[in-house]
């Protein structure tokens, strides 16, 4: 902006030093200063955005001076992620060339059309016939960058990304290794030289990584910082530190529910967490406000979420969440909160009811598995569960063969009922046997189902 004004007040030699100065502090994110709005270059002039018109007369001015090639460069770069094909490489690539004919002492101009030739990939997604031979330009580019300036760490940046992208996880890390030289506090790189080194299946030092991704937040934003705490739980699970992981999930839910509570309405919320269901819908509100809002007026607040006229908000996101915290909670043996957060992805989201499955695998044996029903089950309170659950045979000579039994539990007098059940084969799912008669409440027999059981749903 500042740049700008200097240009339309006529002092064009300052416009360009502040352009360059605003540009040199953003290099990742440089084309966006001269993002004029639009989706085509036009041939006019107006305060506080630059034009075509503006950077060919800096051109016509300042034929010796670099920069003013890179402008014009990075100018035309916003309008190639809109651009049919390679509308505008051409000028692009000639602008960046010219720059480092000029000065083949700055990295920028290599960095800079690496950084074009890969801006055609993301219009494309994927699509485009040329994508390696341009992936390969790129890295010749940004190669040519940190050759210039071994400590110009953008390049090695955008290089880590290619080689990740390549699968060349090794190369990755060596250059998320520079960026993190240069920057001990850029959070992204740690962040994806986690994910490099979780490729490498090497999980205790990606936990690492996320974790000092996590300490570096103020580079991450709210969106990084929720995916950093959730691919630190994904490393935690593979290494079996469960605990940590659903610690790690759980805080990733909040900030996501922190970002999305305010497209949700009230009986959405109650559907998500039906242990305020009987809660008013005044104190719900002051509750969700004093936690993710604080800074709005409460009013204001209230009146969105209150809004009944409004559809129910829909997202993966937060259901993938729950069920990853789901399957972490039946790995530690604690079925009642497993099926909590499946229930909490189903009630309160359509994604979760469209593709979350009623059945969850418990647990497996030599034998058989035991799968838990998420759609049936009923808690009453902390000291009663009602449940289907389904074993199924894996031994060779009954494969296939399984049955379900519906149970209830008694926490307090730890005591467990089988209330039916109905066996069937493997060939047809043809029901063999059936009952309908209760087994009457049983005490907890230790090493048995039974057990298993009570201490799931008891945990």
């Amino acid at each position: 902006m500042k740049a700008k004004v200097q240009y339309d007040s006529g002092d064009h030699k300052k416009a360009v030093d502040d352009l360059y100065f605003a540009i040199s502090a953003n290099v990742r994110n440089a084309d966006n200063l001269l993002n004029s709005g639009g989706v085509a270059p036009e041939n006019k002039s107006e305060p506080c955005s630059w034009h075509k018109p503006d950077l060919d007369q800096l051109i016509k001015e300042y034929p010796a001076d670099y920069r003013v090639y890179l402008f014009r460069g990075l100018y035309y770069s916003v309008f190639q992620r809109f651009a049919k094909g390679n509308e505008y490489a051409q000028q692009i690539i000639q602008d960046f060339s010219r720059a480092a004919t000029l000065n083949p002492r700055s990295p920028l101009p290599h960095y800079f059309l690496g950084k074009s030739y890969m801006s055609t990939l993301g219009v494309l997604f994927g699509t485009d016939a040329d994508a390696p031979e341009k992936r390969t330009k790129a890295l010749a580019a940004y190669d040519r960058a940190v050759q210039i300036d071994p400590h110009f760490a953008p390049g090695y940046a955008e290089r880590a990304e290619i080689y990740y992208e390549e699968k060349q996880y090794r190369e990755a890390i060596k250059n998320y290794d520079r960026v993190i030289e240069a920057d001990p506090k850029a959070g992204g790189a740690y962040n994806d030289r986690a994910l490099a080194k979780s490729e490498l299946k090497d999980s205790y030092s990606a936990i690492s990584d996320f974790s000092s991704a996590i300490e570096n937040k103020e580079e991450l934003g709210d969106p990084g910082l929720k995916q950093s705490y959730e691919n630190r739980a994904d490393e935690y699970v593979k290494v079996k530190n469960y605990d940590q992981a659903i610690k790690d999930y759980t805080q990733a839910i909040k900030l996501l529910i922190g970002e999305e509570i305010f497209l949700m309405n009230i009986p959405q919320v109650k559907r998500l967490y039906p242990e305020y269901k009987n809660v008013s819908d005044d104190a719900l509100c002051r509750k969700l406000h004093e936690m993710f809002f604080r800074n709005l007026k409460y009013e204001d607040f209230a009146k969105q979420l209150k809004d009944l006229s409004r559809e129910d908000f829909d997202t993966f996101l937060i259901p993938d969440l729950l069920v990853k915290r789901g399957n972490t909670y039946l790995k530690l043996g604690d079925f009642r909160k497993a099926i909590t957060d499946y229930q909490r992805a189903t009630n309160g989201f359509a994604y979760g009811r469209k593709v979350l499955d009623r059945w969850h695998l418990a647990s497996k044996g030599p034998n058989g598995e035991l799968h838990l029903d998420s759609q049936t089950a009923e808690f009453a309170g902390s000291d009663s569960a009602r449940f289907w659950v389904k074993e199924v045979d894996t031994r060779s000579t009954a494969k296939g063969t399984y049955t379900v039994e519906q149970y209830a539990v008694d926490c307090h007098m730890k005591r467990i009922n089988e209330l039916s059940f109905l066996k069937y084969n493997a060939a047809g799912g043809n029901a063999i046997a059936s009952s309908d008669v209760e087994s009457g409440w049983q005490s907890v027999v230790p090493d048995t189902l039974g057990e298993q059981l009570y201490l799931g749903m008891c945990h």
